[in-house]
């Protein structure tokens, strides 16, 4: 994009103010384009703004384990979002959502923690999984 370097000249300089009058003029477009598709498909922002919420409610579950479940792993908390983000698209793909009267959230959450429990147990515990039991007490303790 050789329109966006700087050149080496003084700030304030014609380089400055082009690409100032760019952005300015990329973000009246974008502006124009988002009024008329909310103009010409109301409903197509209201399902946009369903399906985001729906999509960022499969963070919670991997917040909230990882704050008060010290099994919880990485691999756990990754598999149980991307299958709840999986479930919300796929219901929302063909059309099921909600899914027999009920938000397509609900059903993708409970497959999430259902992904993300199995995948943290299926995995062996790490030695020193409780607080005060890892290697690095008992080295203090023997000491």
């Amino acid at each position: 994009m050789r329109f966006l370097r700087r050149r080496g000249g003084a700030p304030g300089d014609a380089d400055d103010l082009r690409v100032k009058r760019l952005s300015q003029l990329v973000c009246l477009l974008a502006g124009l384009l988002a009024l008329g598709g909310a103009l010409f498909y109301p409903n197509t922002l209201v399902e946009l703004s369903v399906l985001s919420y729906e999509g960022l409610a499969q963070l919670v579950p991997l917040v909230l384990l990882s704050l008060f479940w010290r099994r919880m792993t990485a691999a756990g908390g990754v598999a149980g979002l991307c299958t709840g983000l999986a479930v919300v698209l796929l219901l929302w793909a063909t059309d099921n959502d909600p899914y027999h009267g009920v938000n397509g959230g609900l059903p993708a959450l409970a497959a999430n923690l259902a992904v993300a429990a199995a995948v943290t147990y299926g995995r062996p515990q790490r030695p020193g999984g409780a607080p005060g039991t890892g290697a690095a007490s008992r080295t203090k303790e023997s000491v």
